[in-house]
């Protein structure tokens, strides 16, 4: 892969935190950011399905092959430097499930992480981020309900 263009839902504040902080990231291969609303989108990738929703997180390699959802993510963790070790790894058998949920866990509450985002300045969101336990697992496998 030389090239991955990811596309996102730039209505979401959570998808335009994402979107800014994959710029910032190293990556391993040319990495483009387009909004899903991008009005040459469907111009530019013709193959693409007109019916997927624009909240969809949607990865293109170069080659035209299109991952959709928690296996974009995937792929788009592998184009980057410090995350393709994670990626292989959310990739195995074992932890494919895992990730694909963990996904749509975020994927599905992503409109409270754009309140969240929305309502506070960077330094407020960080200072009250800050505040809170790192885990609230004693020990692994125990976490409080």
């Amino acid at each position: 892969m030389r090239r991955l263009t990811v596309i996102y839902d730039a209505k979401c504040a959570f998808c335009l935190r994402c979107a800014r902080w994959l710029t910032d990231q190293p990556a391993l291969v040319e990495i483009q950011i387009i909004p899903s609303n991008a009005p040459d989108l469907h111009r530019r990738f013709p193959r693409l399905d007109r019916r997927l929703p624009g909240s969809v997180l949607i990865a293109i390699a170069a080659d035209g092959s299109t991952r959709i959802g928690a296996e974009a993510y995937l792929v788009i963790l592998h184009a980057l430097k410090h995350y393709r070790p994670w990626a292989r790894r959310l990739s195995r058998p074992m932890l494919k499930p895992l990730a694909r949920r963990a996904f749509a866990m975020l994927s599905s509450n992503r409109g409270v992480f754009s309140r969240v985002l929305l309502a506070f300045g960077d330094w407020d969101l960080a200072r009250r981020i800050s505040k809170h336990p790192e885990s609230s697992c004693p020990t692994a496998g125990q976490c409080e309900g």
